[in-house]
């Protein structure tokens, strides 16, 4: 009855997966390239005098695609759970997440907000008489990033109830409504294993998420994303302010891909259905950056994404 699990982990690991991983490539390649024509686009080529501002941003996809090539040599090359390689897939995405939230910020606060940014008036300056921040190094709207910030902490706490134990897929949540042809998957599968013993050790059975990885998400990274939350509120009752919203932002980060890992596999239990679900979260993120950085500069020739 293992098949509807196969062609789970098949449409995952061999369509998703792949997709995922190939655009992580891309989109590194094109940050990294630069030209001093100010018309195109960032993965078509980043102008030369913008290259400083996208620099968190390509750190960001480096310790993302780091964590790809952990996870995909878990699948590809392995073929089996490796808790090392799943920790180094946990740590490198949450720093990844961190860093991108950062970068992102930079980008639009460079283009629109100008909160860092001081070559325009800050957005804010509507609802705002006078910009105290420029002056005094205290923006009005501190009270409000110290309460998100104390969100952010308080966020932490459901996280730790989140179980821990080592998660076992069970393909009997997967079974397809067509007994003929489970019947006949189960068949030909008892035939491998009679002519070949060893072909027993690809059931999906097999693949879990091993405790190590479940307790660094679930308790390591939301006390460093505590830890980031507290840095913030010291830096801006230190008048830190630009410090302070990087740390807050990097918890922002942080909290993110930790609650995603919860909804996941946490509230799911199913790590089949789970890294379906991670996969499709982890593309839907590299489409939303593809999309988001040409809105970045003026139109150029080409508009494909990946052209």
């Amino acid at each position: 009855m293992d098949l509807g699990a196969v062609l789970m982990g098949l449409v995952t690991a061999g369509i998703v997966k792949l997709l995922v991983m190939t655009l992580t490539g891309v989109l590194l390649v094109r940050l990294f390239k630069v030209s001093d024509d100010g018309i195109k686009k960032p993965w078509l080529l980043i102008p030369r005098e913008h290259q400083s501002r996208f620099r968190v941003l390509r750190w960001g996809l480096i310790f993302f695609a780091v964590s790809e090539l952990a996870c995909g040599i878990e699948i590809y090359v392995l073929s089996h759970s490796n808790a090392l390689l799943a920790c180094l897939h946990s740590m490198t995405s949450s720093v990844g997440m961190g860093l991108t939230a950062i970068g992102l910020f930079q980008i639009f606060d460079w283009k629109y907000l100008h909160f860092v940014d001081t070559t325009s008036p800050c957005i804010a300056m509507k609802t705002c008489e006078k910009c105290t921040k420029r002056q005094q190094n205290v923006c009005q709207y501190r009270p409000l990033l110290l309460m998100m910030a104390a969100l952010l902490m308080l966020l932490t706490v459901p996280v730790f109830f989140a179980p821990t134990e080592r998660l076992h897929a069970d393909p009997g949540f997967y079974v397809l409504p067509f007994d003929s042809l489970n019947h006949w998957y189960d068949d030909l599968m008892t035939t491998l294993r009679e002519s070949n013993p060893s072909a027993g050790s690809a059931a999906m059975s097999t693949f879990y998420l091993p405790e190590e990885m479940l307790v660094l998400e679930f308790r390591l990274l939301p006390i460093l994303g505590m830890l980031l939350a507290a840095a913030s509120i010291a830096c801006f009752l230190g008048k830190q302010e630009d410090l302070a919203v990087a740390f807050l932002l990097f918890a922002v980060g942080n909290h993110a891909y930790v609650y995603f890992e919860v909804m996941i596999y946490g509230l799911t239990q199913e790590p089949i259905l789970g890294f379906l679900l991670h996969e499709c979260g982890e593309l839907f993120f590299l489409v939303m950056v593809s999309n988001l950085l040409p809105r970045m500069f003026p139109k150029g020739p080409r508009s494909s994404v990946l052209n």
